[in-house]
Parts: C-alpha cells; structure tokens; sequence
C-alpha cells in the first residue's frame, strides 16, 4: 500500500520543489488528505462497493435506537442475522420511508406477518440506527454494510484505500498541487486538463467493478 511518505514525496516533485520549502510538511500533508478526502467521497457516491465495512449489532430487548459505527457516512445495507451463530443467514432489512409509514397493524402492505418472526424495517436517525418494530425477544443481531468517513493519514507509514485502482493516487497528488500553486498564484492550467483527464479515467473504470456480472434494476418495493 502507498504511505503518506510515498504521497508526499511525489507532491513535492509534481510541485517542482525537492524539498519542503514553500509548502511544508503538515501543510503538503493537509492538502493530500483535502485531495483524498474528495476522491473517498466521490468513490463512495458514485462507484460499486470499493469501499465498505461491516458490523454487527447485538439487538436489545425493548431497545428501539442503536448506536452507529464511529466511523459511519452511509448505509448500503442492512440484514438480519437468521442464524444463532456463524455462518449467519442474511435476510435483507427494508428501509422505512417516514413520509409513508402509519405504524405496524395488521393487513399493513401485507407485511404486518413478518415482522412477528423477527424481520425489522430501519431508519437512520442522526448517528442511530433505529429498528421497527422493538424487539421484543433476544436475537442474533443485525448486520449493516456501511461506508466509511474518511481517515486523515498523520504518519509517514499510514496508508489508505486510494492506491485500489489506477489513477486514483495521482488525482489526490494533482489536488494537493492544484491546491498548492493557487496558494501561490501560479499557473494549474495544464495540470487541470491532465486532472480532467484522470477524471475522465476514473470515472470509466468506476462505473462497472465486476465485469463478470453488471449491475441491474432490482425490485425494491417490499411494503415499506
């Protein structure tokens, strides 16, 4: 994996200084992270699953709210645990719409059923995870699959997921220059249009990860 010292290095030499003068060391370091901040979150919003975690959540009798990862910026999705221990069945938790829902009574979109053995709807509130119903006997748990914030790389040895596909490191390296040479006034005309070319790249590469089987509409009206 690439370090931050790997990173940095190749910012002073695209910056033309081959050694920290003008730009410092925890400045270049700021505006390296700027620079892989903005590519974390546009991979996030825009590509296939490059970059998600998974968590466990032990469900609490009575228990309605539960705390989010710290490290939590979006759900992709959310499971409930089938099984008492590993390896788990995943059964696919829907997503309640407040604007839509009226509470869980029987006859409700044909689901009201399900929810009596085990199956849940959630809702994302603030940094909590909220099911509905309330549990009201101990389970397994639930499974969510999120997208991590991004973590500031601050030593010399950190690395960070960005070195995944080609093009990406030099998108954070052109950024951190952009950033640099508009500090000092200078010319970014040319190094905008490599920019917009490795945007170009990226944008390509991300649209379809798994060659093998593309992406499809999937049915996601469950009655909630």
């Amino acid at each position: 994996m690439t370090t931050l010292l790997d990173l940095r290095t190749r910012f002073y030499n695209r910056f033309d200084e081959g050694q920290q003068n003008y730009i410092s060391v925890s400045e270049a370091n700021s505006l390296i992270n700027e620079g892989a901040a903005h590519l974390h979150n546009w991979i996030i919003n825009s590509a296939e699953f490059y970059l998600w975690k998974e968590t466990l959540i032990t469900l609490v009798v009575g228990q309605m709210d539960y705390d989010l990862p710290v490290d939590f910026l979006k759900a992709l999705k959310v499971f409930s645990l089938g099984n008492q221990a590993p390896p788990y069945s995943y059964i696919p938790i829907a997503r309640v719409m407040p604007e839509e829902f009226r509470g869980f009574q029987p006859g409700f979109y044909g689901v009201y059923s399900q929810f009596q053995d085990g199956s849940y709807g959630y809702m994302i509130m603030g940094n909590k995870l909220r099911l509905l119903p309330v549990p009201s006997q101990a389970q397994v748990g639930i499974a969510l699959w999120y997208s991590p914030v991004y973590t500031p790389m601050a030593l010399d040895t950190d690395t960070t997921e960005i070195s995944v596909a080609p093009g990406w490191e030099e998108f954070v390296i052109n950024q951190a220059v952009i950033a640099a040479r508009i500090k000092e006034e200078s010319d970014t005309q040319q190094l905008e249009r490599r920019q917009a070319q490795i945007t170009a790249m990226i944008e390509q590469s991300m649209v379809n990860r798994d060659m093998g089987r593309h992406q499809h509409v999937v049915d996601v009206d469950d009655g909630l």
